[in-house]
């Protein structure tokens, strides 16, 4: 798929709002208190897997931590998460989370993305549009006396870059690389410069393919944003949803059925 010469994708750009809007419930926003205040820390992505609600992010949003109790935001207040092991699995590697929710989530008029219906592409190779989606510090606003968060969902448009996983020594088993640099990344269907994304790791790259007349014949999660690197090359790097499939299922495996319990 090439761009248009002022930089667009004509193709997808009557079904861009239409595709971010239906993809934005899914991720939200983590935030970290510690006792007097709290601030925005990375975003996630709200799933489920056989029935059970559950939450992935980056590993290092909750290494950042520094005490605080980690907050899941939720319409009209926050929602501390445990951090216990028997609900929680983390991959060092590709710096990937999951914590597994409290059945009562269910009750907390959120949004959650069912991995057992999880849209995969017939190849790999099939051309393909990215959608990176998360909360950057910078694009949130914080109101410390009311315990509220002005929030902003940011997302761009990207393709794979397929040099980077040579020049930056990473597995395309394990990673997924995406092209994006801040000062001209693909939003609102035109590059334009972007803040730092600084927030949005823990947040959702989607996948995006079938284009033909104005629609796409599939969407799905492709990873899980961890980092942006500037050098060697300019790229985002994002944990394959297939390697946080393999967690889930660990985790699971070593839980019980029915309700866990935890709030």
């Amino acid at each position: 798929m090439k761009p248009a010469d002022d930089g667009s994708f004509e193709e997808i750009e009557a079904l861009r709002t239409q595709i971010t809007n239906g993809l934005e419930p899914f991720v939200r926003l983590l935030g970290v208190e510690d006792g007097r205040r709290i601030e925005a820390t990375a975003s996630a992505v709200l799933v489920t897997r056989l029935g059970r609600p559950m939450l992935i992010t980056a590993h290092h949003a909750l290494s950042n931590l520094a005490g605080g109790t980690l907050l899941l935001e939720i319409p009209e207040r926050f929602h501390g998460l445990n951090l216990n092991r028997d609900v929680l699995a983390t991959n060092d590697q590709i710096d990937a989370a999951v914590i597994l929710l409290p059945d009562t989530a269910f009750d907390w008029d959120i949004e959650f993305l069912n991995l057992d219906m999880q849209a995969e592409p017939p190849t790999r190779d099939r051309p393909q549009m990215f959608v990176a989606m998360g909360f950057p510090w910078r694009e949130t606003l914080v109101d410390y006396k009311a315990r509220t968060l002005s929030l902003k969902t940011v997302n761009y448009w990207t393709i794979e870059k397929m040099d980077a996983y040579r020049l930056l020594h990473l597995s395309r088993d394990h990673f997924l690389l995406t092209n994006f640099d801040k000062e001209k990344a693909l939003r609102g269907g035109v590059r334009r410069g972007m803040k730092a994304p600084h927030g949005m790791s823990g947040g959702a790259l989607w996948r995006v393919w079938g284009f033909d007349g104005g629609t796409s014949s599939g969407i799905g999660l492709a990873g899980i944003l961890t980092e942006y690197r500037t050098t060697p090359t300019k790229c985002m790097v994002s944990a394959r949803v297939e390697v946080v499939q393999t967690m889930i299922e660990e985790l699971l495996n070593r839980t019980t059925s029915g309700p866990s319990g935890h709030a």
